[in-house]
């Protein structure tokens, strides 16, 4: 069944009241788009899951600051760029490491 605005907001609210309920039912929404987001960085599916898991688990820590259902979305997305692209720059570093090795 299609959700509603009315639906993310409420789920919005159980969020912000600490239901974890809630986490799980944005990390369903939005864990196709969020996975292929993803993917596209870091090329590694095993990798893309972890992130994945990383930044819904993020968005948990962050939800006092949350101001609305459409803020969740682009804090979501912003942490697994964030995430993703630190896993890239850490790849880098460790093989810049072993190469001097």
């Amino acid at each position: 069944m299609p959700q509603t605005p009315q639906d993310h907001q409420k789920w919005f609210n159980a969020l912000l009241a600490g239901d974890e309920r809630a986490l799980r039912f944005f990390s369903d929404q939005f864990s196709g788009f969020l996975l292929g987001f993803i993917l596209k960085i870091v090329k590694d599916k095993s990798v893309a899951e972890e992130l994945m898991s990383d930044a819904v688990m993020r968005l948990w820590e962050l939800r006092d600051i949350l101001a609305s259902p459409t803020h969740l979305r682009i804090v979501l997305f912003l942490t697994a760029k964030w995430l993703a692209l630190n896993f890239l720059r850490k790849q880098k570093v460790e093989r810049k490491g072993i190469e001097i090795l």
